[in-house]
Parts: structure tokens; sequence; C-alpha cells
């Protein structure tokens, strides 16, 4: 195994290839769809010719063999060489895989499995623990992001290919958009961050708990803006969502910030929008998690030289200041110390 959870590596000397990419594409933007899109730009840039397939569509749900048979339609024309498939942790991805896998020889490509997700093995049934067993005897390559997936793999039993990588999401962004998508951001942000010094960020794709717990810790923002309001006046909390998610534990929040009369303080940015240009405009990046693989955010954040705080329930970059994870004054110990208090 080539072993560094903090590079990516894998669409590296890749050229004059046709590239088919089977993941998310935004919108909505998340890790993994701004991953892929960041991919599929390095791979066109290496004189690939790059096709991508949305496997997160309504219809896969509801109408799974019609979904299946449009894909085996797209692979007719497409005849890629190399398949790099990003969602193994959908819940059937597993029909999709056996259809990848026996059409492997009709098309006669590789096929490379790129995980993203630390914790949906750990939900599974052991049938498909047995079933994903054997598939791992078929594919070309494992891409595992972060070395708590590796983990998550080991725990299920699950085989490891002879040629596997662990590594990173993260792949720079393009800069020459960066004046494109901050117009995307509503006047009243702006105004916010006109009105407050120093500024801080944390987001997540959406709101969701992890055993009844908050897996993205945005309690812990919380309880952490109540506890420097005092010494910071003009403390500003920055929360971008991509959708709420979890609407009861939502309204449950902000219940919770209004108690703490954190209301003026607190700006809830939603939709789906890019952060890294807001992460160059604030003074400090949280990413309280209680799981994570490889946080394209953290590396982002640390890659433009935002100061960072992060949890240590997985391998972070170095320039990160870590704390406890789930220890609410540990992580405000470390905010107070980020912000040079």
């Amino acid at each position: 195994m080539v072993n560094n959870p903090l590079l990516h590596r894998y669409s590296d000397g890749v050229y004059n290839k046709s590239i088919a990419l089977l993941g998310p594409f935004s919108p909505p933007l998340g890790g993994v769809s701004v991953h892929i899109q960041r991919v599929k730009h390095k791979f066109a840039q290496q004189n690939n010719r790059v096709f991508q397939f949305n496997t997160i569509v309504e219809y896969r749900y509801r109408y799974l063999p019609l979904y299946l048979l449009k894909l085996v339609g797209w692979l007719l024309r497409v005849r890629p060489d190399k398949l790099y498939y990003h969602t193994s942790y959908v819940s059937n991805s597993l029909p999709e895989l056996l259809v990848l896998v026996r059409l492997k020889k009709l098309f006669n490509y590789e096929l490379i499995i790129v995980e993203h997700d630390c914790r949906h093995l750990y939900a599974r049934s052991e049938n498909f623990k047995k079933q994903y067993r054997t598939l791992m005897n078929s594919i070309e390559k494992l891409v595992l992001i972060g070395s708590v997936t590796e983990k998550s793999y080991q725990d299920a039993g699950i085989p490891l290919p002879r040629d596997i990588t662990m590594e990173a999401a993260f792949l720079p962004p393009n800069l020459a958009s960066e004046q494109m998508i901050l117009k995307t951001y509503p006047a009243s942000l702006h105004a916010f961050m006109l009105n407050h010094q120093p500024l801080i960020l944390a987001n997540a794709f959406q709101l969701s708990c992890l055993q009844g717990k908050d897996l993205y810790g945005i309690d812990l923002c919380l309880h952490m803006l109540n506890s420097l309001s005092l010494t910071h006046p003009r403390l500003g909390f920055i929360l971008a969502l991509g959708e709420v998610g979890d609407e009861a534990y939502f309204r449950q929040l902000c219940f919770m910030a209004y108690k703490m009369h954190l209301a003026e303080r607190l700006y809830i940015l939603t939709q789906q929008r890019e952060l890294w240009p807001l992460l160059k405009k604030v003074d400090l990046f949280v990413r309280p998690t209680l799981s994570d693989g490889a946080s394209v955010s953290v590396q982002e954040a640390v890659h433009f030289g935002t100061a960072t705080v992060a949890s240590d329930a997985c391998l972070r970059p170095e320039g990160t200041m870590l704390f406890s994870t789930g220890n609410v004054n540990d992580f405000i110990e470390k905010v107070r110390i980020s912000l040079g208090q």
C-alpha cells in the first residue's frame, strides 16, 4: 500500500485515456462532488477525454432497474479505459457494483473504487459485506480517502486488493473563479462580515446526528461562541450548510442560540456554494466533527493559510490545531489560543 493520507495521487500520470467518473455532481455541492469536479478538471488538463455519470439521482432509489439500464447504455457510448466509482457508500450501491464488474470483460475497462466514506461499512449487513469481499477480487484499484476509512475496511473484514492507496480528496481549486463565487454570496453575508471581528467559520453538508450526538459538532460551536462573547465583543460565527438536513435538530439548535442570546453573532449561510473564497476571508475555520474521513474543508483552510481548529477524529494536515474529539472545554481553549488570546 502507498500511504500518505494527506496527499492526492490517483489522478497523477494519467494521460490520453477515456475516463469515466461515476459519482455525485453539483448541485448539490459537497466534499465528494467538489472532489470529482476538480479531478475532472485535472484529468482534462492531462489530455484525457472525461465523461461523468451522476449516480445520485432520485429515480435511482425508485426505479433501480431503469437506472442500471441507463448506466449500461451510457457505458456503451463512452467506452472508457478507466472507470472511477465514487459512491460505494450509497444504500443500494451493491447491484450497481455487480453490474460494473460483470461489464468489465465486455468493455475492457479498469475499475477503480474511490472510497470517501469512513462510516457506511459499520451499518452494512453481513450479506453486503460478504458480497463486497467477493467484489474486491474483481477491481483493479481501491483508493481509500483517509486513514479512518482504511480502519473501517479492516473492522468490516474486507480484504484489500493488491493495488491500494490511502490518500486525500483535496486538490487546489481554480483561483480564476474566485470573484464569480464571491458574487453568489448574499449581500447580508458581506455586511455581517464587515460588522464582526474576528470571524469564525464552520461548515456541514447537512445537519445530522451520529448515535444521538451532533456529527458536525455545531452544538459545540454554539457553546464556544457563547463562551468567547465576553472577551470578543464583535465576534461573529458563520455556519455554512449545503442543506439543512435534520429539520428538527435545526430548530433545536436555533432555540439553543436564542437562549444564549447569540442571534446577532450568528450567520447561517445555506444553499450550495463553494466556500474556499470565504475561507480566505475569515480568521479561523473550525471542524469539530465526531467522525471524519479526510476533510476537504480542513485541507483547503490550511492550504490558504487560515488558522484551523479541528477534532482529532482522524489524521489532520500539519498546521491544524487539534482538540480532543467531543470535548467542548478543550475545543474552546484551542479556539482561544488560535485567536491569539
